[in-house]
């Protein structure tokens, strides 16, 4: 069922932001980033003169670890493995201490992903609870009154004004049993 707050809400954002909830753009744009910036780390870690595969090693996993985090486990393990990839290739040169990283790279890249993932769902939830106590608290006659983890109001209606005798302004932020 279409809203129409939703239909709103969606006609105020910019086409670029639209495009980029899209969680395939969003994965194959972070992939190709990724993969580039994967690249970049191993072509520049491979030119005479410099010579620290640590550095080399800790960047690639970094990347690994954002792409993950912004776009997902599956992409966090591309980026991660083609990062793998050209270091082993590149930078290290074969050895079997690059050989053996596989697994830390692939694990950091996945958990990244996984962690992120588990963030954008918990923050759209949060969100759409959210929106139904604004739209519950802006439709009622009755008080409506948001409260935190930590009894603190974090909504407070009209209604709950003139019942309670405090504004919204004395009320947010209060420990709910210091107001009732």
């Amino acid at each position: 069922m279409l809203h129409l707050d939703s239909v709103g809400r969606a006609a105020e954002r910019p086409p670029l932001e639209r495009l980029w909830q899209r969680p395939l753009v969003r994965g194959l744009a972070v992939l190709a980033l990724g993969a580039a910036l994967e690249a970049g780390v191993s072509l520049a870690f491979r030119s005479p003169g410099v010579d620290d595969v640590g550095l080399a090693t800790a960047l690639g996993i970094l990347i690994a670890v954002l792409a993950g985090t912004v776009a997902g486990a599956w992409v966090g393990l591309a980026v991660a493995a083609a990062g793998w990839t050209l270091h082993f290739f590149l930078v290290a040169e074969e050895s079997w201490r690059a050989a053996a990283a596989l697994p830390a790279w692939l694990a950091a890249g996945a958990v990244a992903g996984w962690l992120g993932s588990r963030l954008r769902a918990r923050s759209a939830e949060h969100d759409s609870l959210h929106n139904q106590l604004t739209a519950l608290s802006e439709g009622t006659q009755d008080a409506a009154i948001g409260i935190d983890g930590e009894r603190k109001i974090v909504a407070w209606n009209p209604a709950a004004e003139t019942i309670y005798g405090y504004s919204a302004e004395e009320a947010l932020g209060r420990r709910f049993s210091e107001v009732v």
